[in-house]
């Protein structure tokens, strides 16, 4: 018999290098290293071939999905964005939320950010977490602010006022959000000019006033 303390150091390792590997093939994909992007895609593929049977290491979810789908097209997209009616679990409905603005294509970035706004208010905290996970996105930043811009008073309305007084961590997301735009030099010149210019309106003064305090 293993002894506990040998058992949980064991336990420990195992996790780290869990971890580690995760990591690495995060960074690895990300630059585009020919083997992680191919193995990727082959695990992705399997998946669609065999819907019922998700065979990817959980560890290693976010960075297949992501990479598939940002060296896919829509059908990889659509499949993975189909899985957010059926899956039921919190950090599963993450994994995808963070994969499907990795996408290069345009027109399935506008679609889905489209979607977001369009939801209901009460689904806020999924709006938050996905809409953070398109900013990091630089083309889904454009998109997305285009959107903001046409739609600003009624967003004001039902959204961002209420996602200030929410709690710390839902704050902290929307606020990485702006942050990966406030840093981007194209994305600052269009974000702070275009919130000084609405502090005009009195019902959005307070709101755009705490936004530009985020700096």
């Amino acid at each position: 018999m293993v002894p506990r303390s040998i058992h949980q150091a064991l336990v420990k390792v195992r996790h780290n290098h869990i971890l580690l590997r995760g990591s690495l093939a995060k960074l690895a994909c990300r630059v585009g290293h020919r083997l992680c992007v191919t193995r990727a895609k082959q695990l992705y593929a399997d998946w669609m071939a065999d819907n019922h049977t998700n065979r990817i290491p959980p560890s290693l979810r976010p960075t297949v999905y992501c990479t598939a789908i940002q060296w896919g097209g829509q059908l990889e997209w659509q499949f993975l964005h189909n899985q957010l009616k059926t899956v039921n679990r919190d950090d599963e409905l993450s994994n995808i939320r963070y994969a499907l603005p990795c996408t290069r294509d345009a027109w399935l970035l506008n679609e889905y950010i489209t979607s977001l706004l369009s939801r209901q208010p009460a689904e806020q905290s999924e709006i938050t977490e996905a809409i953070s996970h398109v900013a990091h996105n630089p083309m889904g930043q454009i998109i997305l602010w285009d959107h903001i811009r046409e739609e600003w008073q009624q967003m004001i309305s039902e959204y961002i006022t209420s996602l200030l007084s929410r709690q710390p961590a839902e704050q902290s997301e929307i606020t990485e959000a702006i942050s990966h735009v406030a840093h981007n030099p194209t994305g600052q010149i269009i974000l702070w000019d275009f919130l000084r210019k609405f502090r005009s309106i009195s019902f959005s003064r307070r709101t755009s006033d705490q936004f530009l305090a985020i700096r």
